[in-house]
């Protein structure tokens, strides 16, 4: 671990230290840059620096002259800090502390309308905790607070070349006229006064205030893939950064425009609380262009690199439609947006492909391309390896002249020994079973109850036969816990519900005006809930009845290949 001086460290920001790529943007308020200082005058210690010496083209961005949160990242870039060959230090970590030094010392914050306010600190304050916490009075302002203020920045500017006592006679003698009080307050803040700036004069001078770790790829192993990995690990815990972000890092070529229609176009895509991010939609784009699954940023270097980056430039509007048409894809015809209904969104990169090779699917194109978004999900299709996966699909999406191959693709998953229709048996399971009974309420309420829903009133999946009134029957798990004896209730409802007769439940449902045959499907039973009985024999009529009812429902979407 190596010590340096903060002066040192603010002269190489956006000379030689720069923020690499990946870093998200600074995202500190006004008072979380007052309290760094509030601590680092009270002698606290800061969080150890990381830093990347490297001579890599990585995209290099400068540090804010004038912080703000809303700034475009794109306006920081640096294109010769970015070059290979230009050795410089990245911050791998405490990114937020050393821009709010900055703008402490050497900048100022940036108001929504875009006021400048630089920072100033009482010189004579340090003796009194204020309500909000702080010891010494810091702000922001575009003018002087009062005469007992001092402006940081003429630390590393007016005053730079006094010292700590030079600086104290100096600024005694501007505000001592001014000081109210007996003789003995006067000199006790003159006093603090001095300490003050003796303790100013510490943090940017004196070494052993900042420390910092160096991971040197100029002259030992430390690449580029390592240091990714290094960087998200730093950062576990602070905002989460995807594949995306750090594919990015590697792709020095691409426009900004095109970055950031990639991040609307992973914005755009999600549904619900189902999401999607950069490193999704990238390693769509890159499959659909290559046939390549695997993100890895050797892919955006040389010749090769060069070549996919322009392509991605040239193809954009392409791309883009493809990603459109699946938006309207997963609206329309999926119509899935509750991340419970899914186990990989993965599953839709082969369907990026497609549409990208064979844009404008017709209904019944679209059909078999949400049949096979169900059967992916319900027989987890992309459980694991999902990258070979992807690469097997590639050819198949790319020579489907005759339509989305559907069938081929069914081929293929039996390859991996994945069941590929619905039947009685892999319905079962708990995950399974939801995703079948969404179905089923998409089709009777024409939308998912998921999304319909009412805050801290999800759908449960619940039994119509309770529990608690089967069991004394004699009735097992297996019979009791069966697909045709769930539906789904909202949360609070089912809370309420406890384990009430169904005969009654339902009658007393259908009186308060619920269409209760939407649920119990069934007749005679949908059409006269009065009829759901408490005995083995009506229980099992009425859920093998309503089974095959789910089941007929359910292979109209799923196995759209199979049932017309």
């Amino acid at each position: 671990m190596k010590t340096l001086p903060l002066y040192k460290i603010l002269d190489d920001l956006n000379k030689l230290i720069y923020l690499p790529h990946i870093q998200r943007p600074f995202v500190w308020g006004e008072e979380q840059v007052r309290k760094l200082l509030d601590s680092l005058l009270r002698g606290y210690p800061i969080q150890t620096l990381l830093f990347w010496r490297t001579r890599d083209e990585i995209k290099a961005r400068r540090f804010m002259d004038e912080a703000r949160r809303d700034v475009d990242l794109h306006t920081l870039y640096d294109k010769h800090a970015s070059s290979e060959g230009v050795e410089r230090l990245f911050v791998l970590d405490v990114q937020q502390r050393l821009q709010a030094l900055r703008t402490l010392f050497d900048g100022a914050l940036l108001t929504e309308t875009g006021e400048r306010r630089e920072a100033w600190v009482d010189l004579t304050s340090g003796h009194v905790q204020d309500p909000e916490g702080f010891w010494y009075g810091i702000r922001f302002s575009r003018d002087s607070p009062g005469p007992t203020w001092y402006r940081l920045n003429n630390l590393r500017t007016l005053d730079t070349k006094k010292n700590d006592r030079m600086l104290a006679r100096q600024e005694g003698r501007r505000i001592e006229p001014g000081l109210e009080g007996t003789e003995e307050e006067k000199n006790a803040a003159l006093d603090r006064l001095g300490d003050n700036l003796k303790d100013l004069h510490r943090i940017l001078h004196d070494e052993g205030v900042f420390w910092y770790d160096e991971l040197d790829g100029v002259v030992a192993d430390y690449s580029y893939e390592r240091v990714l990995e290094v960087f998200v690990r730093v950062n576990n815990g602070g905002t989460k950064l995807d594949g995306g972000d750090l594919m990015f890092a590697a792709m020095k070529g691409l426009s900004e425009d095109i970055e950031e229609r990639v991040e609307d176009a992973a914005q755009q895509l999600c549904v619900g609380d189902l999401s999607f991010d950069k490193s999704w939609v990238l390693k769509a784009i890159v499959l659909s262009l290559t046939g390549k699954a695997t993100l890895d940023p050797k892919l955006f270097k040389g010749t090769e690199g060069s070549a996919l980056i322009s392509r991605i430039e040239t193809d954009w509007p392409r791309i883009e439609a493809a990603f459109q048409q699946l938006h309207d894809l997963m609206r329309q015809d999926i119509r899935v947006s509750s991340e419970k209904l899914v186990r990989s969104t993965v599953s839709l990169i082969p369907v990026v492909d497609y549409l990208y090779h064979h844009p404008g699917p017709g209904p019944t194109q679209r059909q078999r391309i949400a049949g096979y978004f169900h059967k992916a999900q319900l027989f987890n299709w992309f459980g694991a390896s999902t990258d070979q996966l992807l690469t097997g699909l590639y050819p198949k999406m790319v020579a489907a002249t005759g339509g989305f191959p559907l069938e081929d693709v069914k081929l293929f998953f039996t390859g991996y020994r994945r069941d590929t229709e619905l039947n009685a048996q892999n319905v079962s399971g708990s995950r399974t079973r939801a995703m079948v009974l969404n179905l089923v309420y998409r089709e009777k309420f024409d939308t998912s109850l998921y999304e319909s829903h009412f805050s801290g009133n999800s759908p449960h999946v619940d039994h119509i036969y309770p529990r608690a009134r089967l069991t004394p029957l004699g009735l097992d798990s297996e019979e009791i816990n069966h697909l045709g004896n769930f539906r789904f209730v909202g949360a609070r409802d089912n809370i309420r519900k406890r384990a009430e007769s169904p005969d009654g439940h339902f009658t007393r449902m259908k009186a308060g005006g619920v269409p209760v045959e939407r649920h119990l499907l069934a007749e005679p039973w949908a059409g006269d809930p009065s009829k759901l009985t408490l005995d083995i024999r009506t229980y099992r009529a009425f859920r093998d009845a309503r089974f095959d009812e789910i089941m007929k429902i359910a292979r109209r979407v799923v196995d759209p290949e199979v049932v017309p």
